[in-house]
């Protein structure tokens, strides 16, 4: 008798293009909750992953928001609070894992939070709350097979609508302002240490090392996470502008943001940040793993977006890539940027 429900189920949602609900969470006890919010109009969804997650979940947010279909619904969206005390491992990358941040007063940050407040504008449809994922029944918008069903025509007119203008503020720019001072023939060139560090560091030191071939100031600004990740400092051979763990030096995450978008450059590994490199379209080079092709399969990173990157070269296996090839491209490109 389960399975029949649980055949209908699966075949109502279907047949009503209700394919949010994740299939890692397809369990019987989930559909069935899934039906009865249906039944009822509402939305419980669980804001998994990392910033690039949170960003493209938003932005499909506010495309239900928008849709007739879903006028009457009600949306309950869950994100990690950070309450919970955790241990740290340096090994794992992954923001998805809920990682505490903390300012210059030691208060913890929730950079989720921070964001949904700019992003979503204030809706009686609409309702939000930091709480334990693991305590919630709901639609999981995180899994590998969600985006290609639910985003599956990212482009830059909605990236830009719904997400860049809305984080653009004059305190922002100000901050900005004092990092990147405009001096002449300056090259601001950003780097995300956190995945593939060492080979962003590697391409970096090279950079420097033959800046006597390149025709502009090269400016290093290097950011990440020193406190969350084992970060090769002692492998730098540039002097740079350091906005690593930016929360304890006044800098939250709008504002590393607008660094990106202010950089002439940007050299990072795969994550939210590098996602949003590719949106700004800001010359970029990403060294992708494993994971990281697999995301593009199936759509997180938009091909679309990466192929129309200023930079012909943007996107780089870290398993196999020649340095000393990438080290003449990209001289030659700084050399003739304007």
């Amino acid at each position: 008798m389960k399975f029949y429900i649980y055949k209908f189920l699966i075949y109502f949602f279907l047949k009503n293009e209700i394919l949010f609900l994740s299939l890692r969470d397809a369990s019987f006890k989930s559909i069935v909750i899934s039906f009865y919010n249906y039944i009822f109009k509402k939305r419980i969804i669980k804001l998994e992953g990392g910033i690039g997650d949170l960003v493209y979940n938003l932005i499909i947010l506010q495309r239900l928001l928008a849709n007739e279909k879903y006028k009457k619904y009600f949306f309950i969206c869950y994100y990690p609070d950070g309450s919970k005390e955790q241990v740290l491992d340096k090994n794992n990358h992954s923001l998805g894992s809920l990682r505490l941040m903390k300012d210059q007063k030691n208060k913890v940050i929730n950079f989720r939070k921070e964001l949904i407040d700019i992003i979503i504008k204030k809706n009686e449809r609409l309702a939000f709350k930091g709480i334990d994922l693991k305590k919630i029944n709901g639609e999981s918008w995180f899994p590998d097979n969600f985006w290609i069903l639910n985003y599956p025509n990212p482009n830059f007119s909605e990236f830009n609508t719904n997400f860049f203008e809305k984080i653009t503020n004059n305190n922002s720019t100000e901050k900005i302002n004092k990092i990147i001072r405009s001096e002449n023939n300056q090259y601001i060139l950003t780097l995300h240490l956190r995945r593939s560090a060492k080979n962003i560091i590697s391409l970096s030191n090279l950079v420097s090392k033959y800046k006597n071939k390149i025709n502009k100031n090269i400016k290093f600004i290097i950011l990440g996470s020193n406190e969350h990740d084992n970060i090769p400092l002692n492998k730098i051979e540039f002097e740079y502008i350091s906005i690593l763990d930016s929360y304890t030096k006044g800098y939250n995450t709008i504002d590393i943001i607008n660094v990106i978008k202010s950089s002439n450059f940007f050299i990072g590994g795969r994550g939210g940040f590098e996602l949003i490199s590719w949106y700004a379209n800001i010359p970029t080079i990403n060294f992708f793993d494993n994971r990281g092709f697999r995301e593009i399969n199936n759509n997180f990173f938009p091909i679309n977006i990466i192929n129309s990157n200023k930079y012909p070269e943007s996107l780089i296996d870290k398993e196999n890539y020649d340095e000393e090839k990438t080290l003449k491209t990209l001289i030659t490109f700084i050399n003739n940027d304007k």
